[in-house]
């Protein structure tokens, strides 16, 4: 098997006829689905879970503000590579009807190196949100390293590949999407303030390609509590003899997300921005604006939960 390292976005790959299909009914397939559980669409639309261009996910942090992977928003969907222009970018959500554009976009890779970027939606927004979780989370999450040390916690979601490509040759399968969003529950294997890594789950559960974006939650087990990171890259195998590509993927072997503490005051200072009522873009590198309506994370006795 071919093995190749790739983002998460299916942006990068000749398009199949398996990946020209819009979300449709969760049904049942002939693999394991790799994308774990369904998520309502009542939840959907509490966690504000959206779709970013044709391949990627994306969550609205408040009316005006979209967060997905820089990867997402650029030509070719390669990370740091030059931006599309905001208005080829189409949003879309199961839980409302058409779609929303945004007009600006702000990358944090060009500023921390980061795949993260920010949408902003002006008036062309999916209307009022209030949300019920607590924004980003202020830490850097904690990975998995022993029984007595379990780290964090996270629920990662997204809308990509529910279900591995199979067979060989001629009577290879490809891999099927249009499943909807699902969610997953993950220890990361590693993690520092900038990279999140994972590896399947003890249900064999992985993202895969048009997760970019999605976000991981920290959680206590009973509450999502706060976006630690966004789905980003993986390494994976394809069907022997098919190209190289999401659309023939038969295995992932570890993915990585990109984490949110380094640049989450930044964040938080552009969701401040409203039509008519500008903030200061943060285009010094080094700078770091320290926000004082910082989210509290609902502290728990749990052993999962890392960071205060």
């Amino acid at each position: 098997m071919n093995r190749v390292t790739l983002l998460l976005t299916s942006a990068l790959i000749a398009t199949t006829s398996a990946f020209a299909q819009d979300d449709g009914p969760t049904g049942t397939a002939r693999q394991p689905i790799i994308a774990g559980g369904d998520v309502s669409l009542a939840q959907q639309e509490e966690l504000g879970l959206i779709r970013v261009g044709d391949d990627c996910s994306g969550t609205l942090l408040n009316t005006y503000w979209v967060l997905t992977a820089d990867h997402c928003i650029t030509v070719g969907g390669a990370i740091g590579g030059p931006p599309l222009a905001p208005s080829s970018i189409k949003l879309r959500a199961k839980w409302r009807t058409g779609s929303v554009r945004p007009t600006r976009i702000v990358r944090f890779w060009t500023t921390n190196f980061l795949d993260v970027a920010l949408l902003f939606l002006g008036d062309n927004n999916f209307g009022s949100r209030a949300r019920k979780v607590r924004l980003i989370y202020p830490n850097a999450v904690e990975p998995y390293l022993d029984p007595n040390k379990p780290g964090t916690t996270l629920v990662k979601f997204g809308r990509g590949i529910c279900a591995y490509a199979y067979g060989e040759g001629d009577d290879a399968t490809p891999a099927r999407r249009g499943c909807g969003y699902k969610s997953m529950t993950f220890q990361p294997s590693a993690a520092n303030s900038k990279i999140i890594d994972f590896v399947p789950n003890a249900a064999g559960q992985m993202v895969a390609g048009g997760d970019s974006g999605g976000p991981d939650f920290v959680t206590d087990g009973d509450n999502l509590l706060s976006i630690a990171g966004v789905s980003s890259t993986c390494r994976w195998t394809v069907v022997d003899g098919k190209p190289l590509g999401w659309a023939w993927v038969n295995g992932v072997s570890d993915c990585s997300s990109a984490a949110l503490a380094d640049v989450r005051d930044n964040i938080i200072h552009y969701m401040k921005e409203e039509p008519g009522v500008a903030v200061t873009p943060t285009r010094d590198d080094n700078k770091i604006y320290e926000s004082r309506d910082k989210p509290v994370v609902t502290k728990s006795k749990s052993p999962y939960i890392g960071g205060n």
